[in-house]
């Protein structure tokens, strides 16, 4: 009975949020058409202030403010890890965006990239070292894959790359998770993709990569994670998200 109240409410409680974010998000526009996050605010999707406030509950695509932080990010940090000879590859929805946008997923709001278990200290500390002016960096030293290194755009602006680690096992590829197994074969030797005007490290098939987190039509449909009832749709613009390159 519990169970069938929670099925009934679910859809009306969406409902409800989605209007209110719809109806704060119009407010707002009139009276801040000109906003853009930075450092010292909240990302939009938090800050109620901004147009683009809880977006994500109706589907919408991120702003260019928030587009352009992640650009920085990735940029920032996967310059460090090549420059300092660290073998990362970029996965799941940011090689996804790579692969199929040529940049970020439009609705995107995160950074995926994986690094060796065993250079995650050495990764760390490279990131404070050179970063720890600019970003905020974050260590979760859980054991095995679950350890995670997260780079946020700063304290107040939670925009952020998540730094997972990986494993090999004789013939075989532990990532994100101890149930992640991927063929060594399809991941190494690392290829490189473009993502706007850069070149970053992927998986040597990332078609195979992609299909076994994805499904084998993730070219032609797409999920905005945050969408109403997570609504299948098919896509007809690759286009990548707008960002403003600096």
């Amino acid at each position: 009975m519990i169970n069938k109240i929670k099925d009934f409410l679910r859809p009306i409680k969406l409902f409800v949020l989605t209007v209110y974010a719809y109806l704060i998000s119009t407010f707002n526009k009139n009276f801040n058409k000109n906003f853009k996050c930075d450092r010292a605010t909240k990302r939009c999707s938090e800050n109620i202030k901004s147009p683009y406030y809880k977006y994500e509950l109706i589907g919408k695509n991120i702003p260019v403010c928030c587009a352009t932080h992640l650009y920085e990010l990735i940029r920032d940090v996967t310059s460090l890890l090549s420059k300092n000879d660290i073998e990362y590859f970029i996965c799941c929805g940011t090689l996804l965006g790579a692969i199929r946008h040529k940049g970020l997923i439009p609705w995107d709001t995160d950074i995926d990239i994986v690094i060796p278990y065993q250079k995650k200290n050495e990764v760390f500390d490279i990131l404070t070292k050179e970063l720890d002016n600019k970003y905020m960096i974050s260590f979760d030293k859980k054991r095995g894959l679950k350890s995670l290194i997260r780079v946020f755009y700063s304290k107040k602006n939670t925009i952020h790359i998540d730094l997972f680690v990986y494993k090999i096992e004789l013939d075989k590829v532990q990532a994100f998770k101890e149930n992640r197994l991927f063929d060594y074969k399809d991941i190494f030797p690392l290829r490189t993709v473009k993502f706007y005007d850069l070149e970053l490290n992927a998986p040597k098939n990332p078609k195979l990569h992609l299909e076994k987190l994805y499904g084998n039509s993730y070219m032609k449909y797409a999920y905005k994670q945050w969408a109403l009832n997570k609504r299948k749709f098919p896509l007809t613009d690759y286009n990548p998200a707008e960002i403003e390159i600096k």
